[in-house]
């Protein structure tokens, strides 16, 4: 769990398992005194005043007040967190500490993408790894209107990108320069290269429901397969002749596997993949261009279908679904198709499901129809606080508050 959210759950907790107890015995509220509690709780920086109402239905139009009221309240906290970090550039979790070397490109100051580029080396010297890092912030000059951050990683081993404080960290990272730097909240990037492209194989599924595109660059998978990237663009570029460890049979064999997806689900697994000719491990620039197709992409927010890998660092959601982190494990798999009103479960392993949604996903007028294992369940539409304050507790991201919840039985 990420310094970030951990802070806000704590804070939240208390309120959560006490409305639990208390709204079994708790009168109907109308929608709108829900919103009017939630604003005076706020302001009186009390959410305990919150437990009578958590469980009250929303209306459509209360959810979008309500998490509009509750995310300001969040975004006021982070920026008073996360302020300090972000001007002396460099970030904090735990014993890790990653600073970063930052590049702006383009006049304007609003709506920027933000592109965060991890460096290679690995398991050697601190000196080789800053000369990588150093090496990473000016490898890329095709930016427009852009932040390109370049992250030192915060220990010097060969699965540097892969560790789970590095979740947290780069969670840090893009919250902040959201916050402080007018960076498009869809409109964020992860390229890499070397061991920075092992970590991009790593982390874009693990991201997938923050990222708008990723590019791995000359780097190598380890366990991680692309079954996860169905609603996150990716781009793999590779030199013909970098044969060490198979990268490049590798990279043939993930071209070979994405278009295969892509083929069989023609809404996703947006790809390109060059395994460039007569190049190794440096492709001299040639990566270049997945930077330009990459920023031609927007972050989708509500796709119609959510394949989500659970991996060894857990996360507690994939867009709209989540689960109880602490009895989910690396390998579980929920395969969920959204059409209008009715979700169809194609595949789930998590012993704890939630498929969540909110007004825009839905017909709030019409039930929602669950399909599992050809079994048709009809629920009920209902918008509450409690589910707002949840995943916006989880995220921190406005686009990936859901009001409404349905636990997969």
């Amino acid at each position: 769990m990420s310094y970030i959210k951990a802070k806000t759950i704590k804070r939240a907790c208390g309120l959560l398992m006490v409305a639990f107890i208390w709204s079994s015995c708790s009168n109907s509220t109308e929608s709108s005194n829900v919103v009017s509690t939630l604003q005076e709780g706020i302001a009186a920086k009390d959410l305990s005043s919150l437990t009578p109402v958590l469980d009250e239905s929303l209306s459509a139009v209360d959810v979008s007040k309500a998490s509009k009221l509750y995310m300001d309240y969040i975004d006021a906290i982070d920026r008073s967190d996360l302020k300090e970090e972000w001007e002396a550039k460099s970030y904090k979790y735990d014993k890790y500490t990653m600073p970063i070397k930052v590049r702006y490109f383009g006049p304007d100051k609003n709506d920027r993408s933000l592109i965060i580029s991890l460096h290679g080396g690995g398991s050697t010297t601190k000196e080789a790894n800053d000369q990588q890092w150093r090496n990473q912030i000016r490898l890329y000059n095709n930016m427009k209107n852009a932040v390109y951050v370049a992250p030192r990683a915060a220990v010097d081993a060969w699965n540097m990108w892969h560790q789970s404080h590095v979740d947290t960290l780069l969670e840090k990272i893009i919250r902040s320069y959201i916050l402080f730097d007018g960076v498009d909240v869809n409109k964020v990037y992860i390229t890499g290269y070397s061991a920075g492209g092992d970590g991009v194989y790593q982390l874009a599924p693990r991201f997938a429901d923050r990222l708008a595109a990723a590019d791995m660059n000359a780097g190598h998978p380890n366990e991680v397969t692309p079954i996860g990237l169905r609603n996150l663009p990716f781009a793999l570029f590779m030199g013909a002749n970098d044969a060490a460890y198979h990268r490049n049979d590798i990279a043939r064999n993930w071209k070979i596997a994405l278009d295969s997806l892509r083929a069989k689900d023609p809404n996703g697994y947006e790809h390109l993949v060059e395994v460039v000719p007569g190049k190794g491990h440096w492709m001299d620039h040639k990566d270049s261009l997945a930077l330009d197709w990459m920023v031609q992409f927007k972050r989708n927010i509500n796709p119609n279908r959510v394949v989500w890998v659970q991996d060894d660092v857990k996360h507690h959601a994939s867009y709209w679904l989540s689960t109880d982190i602490k009895q989910s494990k690396a390998g579980n798999i929920a395969d969920v198709v959204k059409k209008g009103n009715t979700f169809i479960v194609k595949e789930n392993t998590f012993p704890v499901l939630h498929i969540n949604y909110t007004p825009s996903m839905i017909d709030p007028s019409k039930p929602i129809v669950v399909e599992v294992d050809g079994k048709k369940t009809e629920y009920q539409a209902k918008f509450t606080l409690r589910n707002i304050v949840r995943t916006a507790d989880i995220k921190h991201d406005y686009s990936l508050i859901y009001a409404g919840s349905i636990q997969i039985k």
